[in-house]
């Protein structure tokens, strides 16, 4: 028989009631708390490990383009003359000095550069390079194998050792001959051409016994001239009036008037160019102007370019570049001078790179400098 008393003595059941529920309930919190912070840990550990590669991506990237920027200023130097000396100059840029990196989440990224491998064959290198990006205890680490190639003898873009500048016999090309006080009928000698260092004076006519005053030609090697073909050398000759920015350097005019081109300066020994900054100085083909060198010009570096006589009118001028005169190089007055054509391939080359002669003087391009994309060749790219 059923108890009615028995089941209406429910006294303390809801107590147990809700300390299964709060029971329930903070197992539960429990679990979703448990399962976030493993979730955020993951999440975490997952951007450390996504972050450390692209750490160590960037640090590859970034060396390889430091590697080749290097390369590009060394081939532009022109410095090494053999594989060996301009790789070891390459490798003493190598690593380059690590970029800093902020806070990120509590640690600070840090990242380390090294070549793992270096073979060399002849005039190419091939290099292995490590990029190791680190942040909390996750490193992962990328490696590129570049090669580099030197070429031997590189030379100014668009100038090669073939440019009739850059040959001797073609320095000092003087189709008239060399006259000496201005008299062109003086047939007596009071003094003698002074040849220094074996050089040779390139003109139709010389004639040691018919000068008065001296004149002193550098760094040329024995050849011939052949007159008519100065102007061959000329990629069309352009009127000096084109040129005005190189005319006019250091504050230098360059005048026509009396039936003659004039350079001149205000004030004593004045010097018409520089070594590191010559000036190109060409008069029109087929116009016979004499070019009149002012007393007051002691030095000019450069390139003169004259189809017609060039009058140095001072006891002492120095041209040192490259002279070529399609006639007469005469001198203004009775006193002694001492007149100098120096040869020099330097300043000739720098003139040479100035704009707009680039392509002025023909020549046939040889033994020009390649690219840097040609030389420099990113082999694999992996991670390890």
């Amino acid at each position: 028989m059923l108890n009615w008393r028995i089941l209406g003595n429910n006294k303390g059941s809801a107590f147990v009631i809700v300390m299964i529920i709060l029971l329930v309930v903070s197992l539960l919190g429990m679990s979703i708390m448990s399962l976030t912070v493993s979730n955020f840990s993951m999440n975490n550990t997952e951007k450390n490990y996504m972050a450390a590669f692209y750490i160590a991506e960037a640090g590859l990237r970034h060396q390889i383009e430091h590697i080749r920027l290097k390369l590009e200023e060394l081939y532009t130097s022109g410095d090494y003359s053999d594989a060996a000396g301009f790789f070891r100059a390459l490798e003493t840029s190598i690593p380059c000095p690590s970029p800093i990196f902020e806070n990120h989440h509590g640690f600070v990224p840090d990242i380390s550069i090294r070549i793992s491998d270096k073979q060399y064959d002849g005039n190419t290198a091939t290099y292995t390079i490590n990029s190791t990006g680190r942040i909390d205890k996750i490193s992962r680490t990328m490696s590129a194998k570049i090669e580099i190639n030197w070429q031997d003898t590189p030379q100014p873009e668009g100038i090669d050792d073939n440019h009739p500048l850059l040959k001797d016999r073609a320095a000092m090309l003087i189709s008239g001959n060399i006259y000496f006080n201005n008299d062109k009928s003086m047939h007596s000698s009071r003094y003698k051409v002074d040849l220094l260092n074996s050089g040779r004076i390139f003109c139709n006519k010389v004639d040691k016994e018919h000068v008065l005053n001296a004149i002193g030609i550098y760094n040329v090697e024995d050849g011939e001239l052949n007159s008519n073909q100065l102007y061959n050398y000329v990629n069309g000759f352009k009127n000096y009036s084109n040129f005005d920015n190189y005319l006019k350097l250091n504050e230098f005019t360059v005048t026509q008037s009396g039936g003659k081109y004039r350079i001149f300066k205000g004030g004593d020994n004045q010097v018409f160019g520089s070594p590191l900054d010559p000036v190109v100085f060409v008069t029109p083909k087929d116009n016979t102007i004499p070019t009149w060198i002012h007393q007051n010009v002691w030095k000019i570096y450069g390139i003169l370019c004259i189809d017609g006589d060039l009058e140095l009118q001072g006891s002492m001028t120095e041209i040192h570049g490259a002279c070529l005169v399609n006639g007469d190089i005469l001198t203004h007055d009775n006193r002694h001078g001492l007149y100098k054509i120096i040869y020099d391939e330097a300043i000739v080359r720098r003139a040479l790179e100035k704009p707009g002669y680039e392509s002025f003087f023909q020549y046939t391009p040889g033994n020009t400098r390649r690219p840097i994309d040609e030389l420099f060749t990113t082999i694999s790219w992996s991670e390890l």
